[in-house]
């Protein structure tokens, strides 16, 4: 089965933000288009829009009534320490442009993986609906 290893409808849901992931992702997409200063420019602005990405992706589950009995952590909180010791999501995002164009994203749950796009708020309910189990099983 697919879903193996979610929480059970009564537990709460919890995603893991791998701030990690994104921050070195972002970092990588400079290169090698981009050389010595130019370069270090660039990952500073793509860093920015993560995190401005990432910001926005928090205030988005928080808003989304799809989302309710969701919890966020982000990588490197003490939350985080327990989070990664129970079931659950790991949220990966794949920014390539510092622009408000939509951003890639990867969600993975043991054997579960998913790949979306969209801004914050498509992102979001798209999300929810995945780990809630909300469409149709994938299998």
């Amino acid at each position: 089965m697919l879903f193996a290893g979610l929480a059970s409808a009564d537990q709460s849901l919890t995603i893991l933000i791998d701030d990690w992931w994104n921050v070195d992702y972002a970092k990588n997409a400079c290169f090698p288009a981009h050389q010595g200063t130019e370069k270090s420019a660039c990952e500073s602005l793509n860093v920015a829009a993560m995190r401005d990405f990432e910001r926005k992706l928090v205030t988005q589950f928080a808003a989304a009534p799809v989302c309710r009995g969701v919890t966020i952590v982000s990588w490197g909180t003490k939350e985080m320490s327990d989070a990664v010791n129970r079931p659950h999501w790991q949220l990966m995002l794949d920014v390539f442009d510092a622009g408000e164009h939509p951003q890639a994203w990867t969600i993975v749950n043991g054997a579960a993986l998913f790949e979306g796009k969209g801004n914050p708020q498509k992102t979001a309910t798209d999300i929810c609906n995945l780990v809630k189990q909300n469409g149709a099983k994938a299998t």
